[in-house]
Parts: structure tokens; C-alpha cells; sequence
């Protein structure tokens, strides 16, 4: 008899103690650990070692050393940079997406075959884009950033060509 009496009670206090959520969110606020704000965006992040000023680069992405070439002088920045990176291809493009267009660059074309390739233009320079897989592993990406000068395709003047008939 003192044996059911006291499962009986255990479980009447165990089945009233589960009535309550203590962690449920009401929507009176107040209640909230800390503000949004102080969350790290969502993306990738831009990386301060960078080879050119206005091209962005994802952290630890990490440079091939005998496929990249790079020049520079007073008139002219040309590169071919190459890197490996251990993230899905979708989220490398869309941090160029993003961080291209925050600078200041203009995406002129994406095409998606077997990787992404995405061109931006600016005045003066060009940005292609490349990411595909790295072959290693499912895990890692390819990035391949060809950077070079680049002149509106106006280059002739068709009003001053005079055709006559032959």
C-alpha cells in the first residue's frame, strides 16, 4: 500500500512538473540572451591578405603558389591567382556575389556548367571568377581569379566607316 502511495505521488509530481516549458519563448521580449547584432554575418568572410585592393578574397582560402602569376606596375595590374578553399562551390560564389557588388563591381555574367563562372567589370578591369571542384574531395573548391584590364567593346567607331559599293 505505501509502495503505490508513493508511486502514485512521484508520478503526480512528475507529470504537473511537465506542464510548464521553462525554455519556451513568449513574445513579450525581454527575454533574449543577447542581440542579433552581435552575430557574425552569415557567409563567408572577406580575408585582409589580399593580392589587389579591390578584389576580394574568402579566408582561408589558400594560394597555389606555382599557378598563380601575378604583375604589377604603374599602368597595369594583371593576375591569374589560384587558390584551393574547403567550402561547397555555391557558398565561394556567392560570397564574390556579395562582396564584388559591396565594392563597387558589376556582374556582367554567370554561367553554372561543371563549376561557376562568374565575370564582374568595373571601369578600366575585369574580375572572372571561376570555382569548381577541387577533384580531392567533395568538401573543397577550386578558385581561380583572372584579373586584367578591360576597355568597353566600343573600340571602332562605326560612323566613321564609309562603305562603298564595289
Amino acid at each position: 500500500m505505501i509502495r503505490s502511495f508513493t508511486f502514485a505521488m512521484i508520478l503526480s509530481m512528475t507529470l504537473t512538473a511537465c506542464q510548464g516549458n521553462p525554455f519556451k519563448r513568449t513574445q513579450e521580449g525581454g527575454d533574449e540572451l543577447f542581440d542579433d547584432s552581435l552575430l557574425a554575418p552569415v557567409g563567408l568572410q572577406a580575408s585582409p591578405a589580399q593580392r589587389f585592393p579591390d578584389v576580394p578574397l574568402p579566408v582561408n582560402a589558400k594560394e597555389d603558389a606555382d599557378r598563380t602569376y601575378v604583375f604589377e606596375s604603374k599602368s597595369i595590374q594583371i593576375g591569374r591567382m589560384v587558390y584551393t578553399i574547403k567550402e561547397p562551390i555555391n557558398d565561394v560564389a556567392q560570397f564574390y556575389i556579395r562582396e564584388c557588388q559591396n565594392i563597387g563591381w558589376t556582374m556582367d555574367s554567370a554561367l553554372q556548367a561543371q563549376g561557376i563562372t562568374l565575370i564582374f567589370n568595373r571601369p578600366g578591369k575585369r574580375l572572372v571568377v571561376s570555382v569548381t571542384s577541387s577533384g580531392l574531395s567533395n568538401r573543397g573548391s577550386l578558385l581561380i581569379l583572372n584579373y586584367t584590364p578591360y576597355f568597353d567593346s566600343t573600340i571602332l567607331d562605326t560612323n566613321s566607316i564609309q562603305s562603298s559599293p564595289l
